[in-house]
């Protein structure tokens, strides 16, 4: 344990005062995404959409609203209007982390429109090798029996390969928040290393020695801030994940 001073953080406290109409259509439009957000939290999506929708519109929250926007699109399985939302997103947005997550999103979007391309290309190559058949009388039995089997591969076929792509995206999604999670938390420890090293606070120890440290709250809160991020890209990319439900 450090002896040490505590010093508490800086504190900001903002006012905000309602002394025109405008700024009263203002408070109504926040309170849309503020509810919008409420909705998105409670994983209510389908309720959530309007509002922010309405708040994105609006550039009320500008782009923390068109970000929940695409997030809550992609969930929905409405993926033109997930890419556009990521993309406003991406024009208003300085934060280097939600600019990463809205490229992730038009990534799976753009994953998800490929996977359907393929199935359709897939659905079209069976059905035409289905009808093809020989003639003859000989063969006929045969012939019906390979075209029966070609249209039950042509109805199943292409469920299971949608299936398992959405299985495949699934996973993607999660592996990647996965890595990125651990990312952050090692970027913290760095973070912690770099501080100590460049610290000039002295600090007691337990055994009576001193050294130049950071205090245990710093590192605390430093680890917390990680955490938090952490957690958060892990939430949002299961919510990314319930997009590619399997039928």
């Amino acid at each position: 344990m450090k002896n040490h001073i505590k010093i508490e953080p800086l504190k900001l406290l903002l006012a905000v005062g309602i002394t025109s109409a405008a700024s009263m259509q203002s408070a109504v439009l926040a309170s849309d995404y503020d509810q919008g957000l409420k909705l998105y939290q409670a994983k209510n999506y389908a309720a959530a959409l309007p509002l922010l929708e309405k708040a994105a519109n609006a550039k009320t929250n500008a782009w923390q609203a068109q970000y929940l926007l695409g997030n809550t699109c992609l969930a929905l399985g409405k993926m033109d209007e997930a890419k556009a939302a990521y993309q406003r997103c991406l024009a208003t947005c300085n934060d280097r982390s939600i600019q990463d997550h809205a490229k992730g999103g038009i990534a799976t979007v753009d994953a998800y429109k490929q996977a359907q391309a393929q199935a359709q290309s897939l659905r079209r190559t069976t059905s035409t090798s289905g009808t093809s058949g020989t003639t003859g009388t000989s063969g006929t039995r045969s012939s019906s029996s390979a075209s029966a089997s070609a249209a039950e591969s042509e109805e199943d076929e292409p469920t299971e390969k949608k299936v398992d792509k959405n299985a495949q995206i699934r996973n993607e999604l999660l592996a990647k928040a996965r890595q990125e999670a651990n990312k952050i938390r090692r970027e913290a420890e760095e973070q912690i290393k770099h501080e100590k090293e460049n610290s000039n606070e002295v600090f007691k120890y337990s055994d009576g020695s001193r050294g130049l440290d950071i205090s245990d709250e710093r590192e605390a809160q430093i680890r917390k801030e990680a955490e938090e991020r952490a957690k958060r890209v892990m939430y949002e990319a299961e919510q990314r994940a319930k997009g590619y439900r399997s039928n």
